[in-house]
């Protein structure tokens, strides 16, 4: 029968703790920590950057039309965008198209230039839609309040987040027509 003595005791349980396979064990749970918190820090600005991708506004400032009746029927709606971003990261807009929906009658889109567009900070777009549509063309020269409709597609990049936003904006317009000889 042998009997240890409390201090032998205590050394075998500090050497138990610092043993190889308790330092694995530990240096283990660190790693998973870091990653855990790499993940969730990774996850935040993932879900900021695509919140300020999704935070894309745009308002019609402005729409005239011009319209010729007859054989060559053409009308052109020319539209001024206003392009914003209120989220925290700047956006960087490519392969921007532009659609304009009259009433029920769809024009064919238009591409724009690529922007940057920061926050709290607006672009301009200056767009042409045409249409050689005779009957759209009619209606257009007889109407005087059309719901008008602009809507954006482009593939925006914001911190870590990329991918397709769209917005829209809707208003009833009226409008002051002229014939033009274009």
């Amino acid at each position: 029968m042998t009997f240890r003595s409390r201090r032998d005791s205590f050394q075998l349980t500090r050497n138990s703790l610092f043993s190889s396979s308790n330092k694995r064990n530990l240096s283990g749970g660190i790693f998973l920590a870091i990653a855990l918190a790499a993940l969730v820090v990774g996850a935040y600005f993932y879900g900021v950057s695509k919140m300020s991708a999704s935070s894309l506004i745009i308002q019609t400032q402005a729409i005239s039309e011009k319209y010729r009746t007859g054989t060559f029927a053409h009308a052109e709606v020319d539209v001024i965008v206003t392009v914003m971003s209120s989220g925290p990261y700047d956006l960087n807009l490519s392969r921007i198209t532009f659609g304009l929906t009259l009433d029920n009658a769809t024009f064919p889109s238009v591409q724009a230039s690529s922007s940057v567009c920061t926050t709290f900070q607006s672009l301009n777009y200056a767009l042409s839609f045409g249409s050689n549509d005779p009957l759209a063309v009619t209606y257009f020269s007889q109407a005087k309040s059309q719901a008008v409709t602009v809507s954006m597609t482009a593939w925006a990049s914001s911190g870590m987040y990329s991918g397709w936003v769209t917005a829209s904006d809707s208003r009833i317009w009226t409008f002051q027509f002229y014939s033009a000889d274009h």
